[in-house]
């Protein structure tokens, strides 16, 4: 039995957790069970919750609340310790086995201190304030430098999570625990491109990106195990496929849906 651990910010956009749950409900084969951590929308049923405030930093707003969540489920007995991460934009539509998910690592790319410095003076903010002094940890560290940034859902055994979450103080730092747990328990990496489990990075920022035209879209849908997404690159085409791709309500949402709370009616999902 694996824990699905969905770290969840209610923001008025609750079709994309909606879209996931449905994915993961209609596609993901074997024994596993659903998890909440943070808000919790009054669609929800067949789950298991745990609240969770969120958590902000004036120096660190971006990520902090995400690793503060996440520090939360290293500590919640309840919660297993084979967990898989999952985050509400990112969507599955190939059929698998979760154990299948449980096995391979993998990696973006490794970074040399050149490839900092070009981000350092051109990166997105996102690379310039979590990525840049992720990598820039390891470096100094003297440990591989494997970006593990690959927005699918991945793998961690509790016990060496809470390690790294200590030994390189993830929350007060900002970095990417993701990136860091791989690097210190695993040698390298699979490349994403090309894997038999290909994930779209439609608008998201990084190397895998793809062009947010309906051409791309339809290419990812056809061709890809994971369609994810950022805000900033959820075009409306993009948004319409992703609704009328998983029109079925899956086994983790009420029937009996009151007006208040519910989009699903708004959304057309």
């Amino acid at each position: 039995m694996v824990d699905i651990v969905i770290p969840y910010l209610e923001q008025g956009n609750d079709w994309k957790l909606r879209a996931t749950l449905r994915g993961i409900d209609t596609y993901l084969r074997g024994d596993y069970r659903i998890v909440i951590i943070g808000d919790y929308p009054v669609w929800l049923r067949n789950v298991t919750y745990f609240p969770h405030r969120r958590d902000t930093n004036q120096k660190m707003v971006r990520c902090y609340d995400a690793n503060s969540k996440m520090l939360k489920v290293i500590e919640l007995d309840a919660i297993r310790d084979d967990i898989l991460v999952w985050h509400d934009d990112m969507l599955l539509i190939r059929e698998m086995e979760v154990s299948e998910l449980c096995g391979d690592h993998y990696c973006l790319q490794r970074y040399t201190k050149e490839h900092i410095n070009h981000l350092k003076e051109y990166g997105s903010r996102w690379q310039s304030e979590l990525l840049v002094p992720t990598i820039e940890h390891l470096i100094k560290n003297n440990m591989p430098r494997y970006s593990f940034e690959t927005h699918v859902p991945r793998h961690y055994y509790k016990p060496m999570l809470a390690n790294v979450f200590s030994k390189h103080d993830i929350l007060n730092n900002n970095y990417l625990y993701a990136t860091i747990y791989y690097n210190e328990y695993t040698v390298g990496g699979i490349p994403l491109r090309g894997s038999k489990y290909k994930a779209s990075f439609v608008g998201y920022e990084g190397p895998y990106s793809l062009p947010m035209d309906g051409r791309t879209v339809n290419t990812a849908f056809k061709e890809y195990t994971f369609i994810n997404w950022n805000d900033a690159g959820l075009t409306p085409y993009l948004r319409h496929r992703i609704i009328n791709n998983v029109t079925t309500r899956s086994l983790y949402e009420k029937f009996d849906h009151t007006k208040e709370g519910s989009t699903i009616e708004k959304e057309g999902i």
